[in-house]
């Protein structure tokens, strides 16, 4: 079922972002892009710190990473405590900081239009009514 997924997603162009949360995911989506269902180069996201997933261990992220394939575009992200140690951890070992750099710089306020987060912050504000949570700090511009 995932494989006939895969395959219809690729014949209709679209880049999947494949989400990973334990060793197995990894295996599985890389013996995918082995199989061609995946267009190189795959974009993964190693999820770490959920529940009965990975753990936010630098030494497992370090040995997925060592298990991505050749050229694969990633990121990574761990939730609660560690997600800013886990931005520093990512970038070190040549990932991109990911989502995780954009939720915290949007949940703590942006600083400038120009960061990805604010342009990312923006589009989904336009496509809901609602308007921003009391929560949401920074700029007007980073919401609206």
């Amino acid at each position: 079922m995932l494989r006939a997924g895969a395959k219809r997603i690729q014949e209709l162009g679209v880049k999947p972002e494949l989400e990973i949360f334990d060793t197995g995911h990894l295996w599985f989506a890389s013996k995918m892009v082995e199989e061609g269902l995946i267009d190189p180069p795959p974009l993964f996201q190693l999820c770490m710190g959920i529940p009965y997933g990975a753990p936010a261990e630098p030494n497992l992220l370090q040995a997925m990473v060592q298990l991505l394939p050749k050229g694969a575009q990633w990121a990574s992200f761990a939730i609660g405590r560690n997600q800013m140690p886990w931005v520093a951890q990512s970038v070190l070992l040549g990932g991109t900081p990911g989502s995780a750099w954009r939720t915290t710089c949007t949940r703590q306020g942006c600083q400038g239009d120009e960061r990805p987060a604010c342009r990312a912050r923006r589009s989904a504000s336009s496509r809901t009514s609602a308007p921003p949570s009391p929560a949401r700090t920074g700029p007007a511009s980073c919401w609206g």
